[in-house]
């Protein structure tokens, strides 16, 4: 569904945005990582905008995720 986030009326894109949200509260990171990577990249600010309601340690996790040279 991102991949076409920007023709989605707004309501359905604001739950795209959500879902990510929900994969990370979830600890979904690797799943999560991977959308950020691949059809989340063009909306990756709106999308990271989105994780300031997710608890601190788990957007500490997905972010060494994200960023780990590994992956």
């Amino acid at each position: 569904m991102l991949a076409i986030y920007p023709v989605l009326s707004p309501d359905i894109a604001e739950n795209a945005v959500k879902e990510f949200v929900r994969l990370v509260g979830s600890r979904f990171f690797a799943e999560a990582a991977d959308i950020l990577a691949g059809p989340g990249w063009p909306i990756r600010d709106i999308l990271l905008s989105g994780l300031g309601g997710v608890d601190q340690v788990d957007r500490q996790i997905f972010a060494e995720i994200v960023y780990s040279p590994w992956l």
